[in-house]
């Protein structure tokens, strides 16, 4: 009965600094688009990360992911 009046602490992990994006800004232009010329602004843009899979902490910390 004890173990339930006073659990033990969790153990949290640390989360990881995010940054905004150092390649561009999120202003609903969509990155291939500005590439070929086209900077017309569009309703719904997703973030997706340079380095995919296990990679992504490092893109999120570094800044490097772009908005399509």
């Amino acid at each position: 009965m004890s173990e339930m009046m006073f659990p033990k602490p969790g153990k949290r992990k640390k989360t990881k600094k995010k940054t905004k994006s150092i390649m561009h800004k999120k202003d609903g232009t969509c990155y291939l688009c500005c590439l070929s010329g086209n900077y017309r602004k569009h309703a719904c843009v997703q973030e997706h990360h340079v380095f995919p899979g296990a990679d992504r902490q490092n893109s999120e910390e570094t800044g490097l992911k772009v908005y399509l």
